[in-house]
């Protein structure tokens, strides 16, 4: 493949950035005043401005150029055929698959949903039943729980649902010390069933319930059957899904079993048919200059590859998505943290930066005065209901068009106070629901997806393996096997932190 660097529509945005990086979006408004309507995009009901960024019609055109030449309608079909997109792996990536209802390529996955999806609907009948216990991390944990609280005025009120992920005894106590054993269902979330921290949470709910094994009570999500029935899991409580789906993107399989418990099968699949309305949007728009995912994935390419930004924040302007920071630093950064191309060369460009967030109103009283006035350029996204309190959108639309504005001296009445200059120029996307349904939100989740997709491919990278968690967790194994030992081999600074514990 040739370098990304080499192509003549990178070439050319390489150009047209010169032309562009010095305007003021301010003056880009003033100059058009239909530049709002030009880019703003819509889709199932959710409202995308992306007029705040410095982009016009050239730099989409350029972006529009690239795509063709990297003949991006193959690659989509890739995706959605289940072909082997994920090289490293050796795998497919089907997260699509398991939101398809018009068109169902795949079978077995089809039948992993009803099999689950019916599962649900007979706990949900199970008055025994009142608390659900989930032990998982990373994918298995934050998408289920990110939902849960997104669509929490859809729950049925059946269940109490708690999440442990982390190895600390005190989240384990805390859960431990508000359940009645006899009335909890506790569930296994784990793709592999390999995962540490799952494994240790395991055998310590089998122990502190005096057990030697799960018994009914005890649920396993998993693409590892065999694992979970040699780990003594009930055949008939085992809810499988596809090795070739992420954990990052599981939340649409067997792994969203919570979401059903506590919304229902209706709302679920909803939440499906959003993200179905996505795919087919991303796949079937091949006027690159509408997609949304494309789009969006420009913007982020634009900011990180020539504007030389390295960080994005996402703020959401409600409470019930306050969790949509974390799943969105899971799904970009280790979608996109990597420097390996995927011939297995080093990459010679920038590609995922860092994501972080809070929601307003709370951001705004902590990292906003790094946002407004700190050295660093950090774009913004932000989130918003647009049936939410008046004052909480009133912050969220004034935030981006401060960020917009900025504030010069000659707009003080007050002479040379340098404290309150603020550069203003600072990009923005501002994504407006009409109202939070699971249809929306899945929707919303899957442009996301397809989004990390688009930035992957121009990258020439495989936003579908996680290498970069492996190292860290082999060593954390070698350290803890000489936990107690005062033979330690390590480097200095581990030797002498481990001294410090043994003392």
């Amino acid at each position: 493949m040739k370098n990304l660097l080499e192509l003549n529509a990178w070439q050319s945005l390489n150009e047209h950035f010169f032309n562009i990086k010095h305007l003021k979006m301010k003056d880009m408004f003033q100059y058009d005043e239909k530049r709002a309507e030009k880019y703003t995009y819509e889709l199932n009901n959710i409202y995308f401005d992306l007029s705040k960024n410095r982009i016009n019609f050239d730099t989409i055109s350029y972006f529009v150029d690239l795509t063709k030449s990297l003949k991006f309608h193959n690659r989509i079909a890739e995706l959605f055929d289940g072909d082997k997109v994920n090289n490293t792996e050796d795998r497919a990536a089907l997260h699509t698959a398991l939101r398809a209802f018009d068109e169902i390529k795949f079978e077995k996955i089809a039948q992993e949903r009803t099999m689950f999806l019916e599962k649900a609907e007979n706990i949900i009948a199970d008055n025994g039943i009142d608390h659900i216990v989930q032990l998982g991390i990373g994918g298995s944990y934050i998408g289920p729980k990110m939902v849960n609280e997104a669509l929490s005025s859809y729950s049925n009120g059946r269940f109490t649902i708690d999440y442990i992920a982390n190895t600390d005894t005190t989240d384990f106590d805390k859960v431990f010390s508000k359940i009645n054993i006899e009335k909890t269902l506790f569930i296994v979330a784990s793709k592999s069933l390999n995962t540490s921290e799952t494994q240790y949470n395991l055998n310590k709910v089998i122990s502190k319930l005096g057990l030697s094994a799960p018994n009914e009570k005890f649920y396993c999500l998993t693409a590892n059957r065999e694992k979970a029935i040699q780990l003594g899991f009930n055949p008939d409580n085992i809810l499988t899904f596809c090795n070739s789906i992420g954990g990052r993107y599981s939340l649409w399989s067997s792994i969203g079993f919570t979401i059903v418990l506590n919304i229902g099968r209706k709302n679920f699949e909803e939440l499906l048919k959003g993200a179905e309305i996505a795919d087919t949007h991303f796949a079937e728009t091949d006027d690159y200059f509408h997609n949304i995912p494309f789009l969006l994935a420009y913007i982020n390419i634009w900011h990180r590859n020539f504007f030389d930004l390295r960080a994005k924040a996402n703020i959401p302007y409600s409470d019930a998505l306050k969790y949509l920071p974390e799943y969105m630093q899971q799904l970009e950064m280790e979608s996109l943290g990597k420097l390996i191309d995927k011939q297995g060369n080093k990459v010679k460009y920038a590609t995922g930066g860092t994501i972080f967030g809070n929601i307003g109103t709370n951001s705004q009283h902590s990292f906003f005065q790094m946002l407004h006035q700190g050295v660093d350029i950090i774009p913004v996204e932000f989130i918003a209901i647009a049936n939410s309190d008046s004052k909480l959108i009133a912050n969220c639309f004034a935030q981006s068009r401060a960020l917009m504005l900025g504030q010069e001296l000659s707009d003080l009445n007050s002479n040379n106070d340098n404290h309150r200059f603020f550069p203003g120029n600072i990009p923005s996307n501002t994504i407006l629901f009409d109202k939070l349904t699971p249809s929306t939100l899945g929707s919303f989740l899957a442009i996301q997806e397809h989004k990390v997709f688009v930035q992957s491919v121009i990258w020439n990278i495989n936003p579908f393996d996680q290498f970069g968690v492996e190292l860290g967790k082999t060593i954390a194994r070698e350290i803890e096997s000489n936990y107690e030992t005062q033979d330690h081999s390590f480097d200095s600074s581990t030797n002498n932190l481990l001294k410090r514990i043994n003392n």
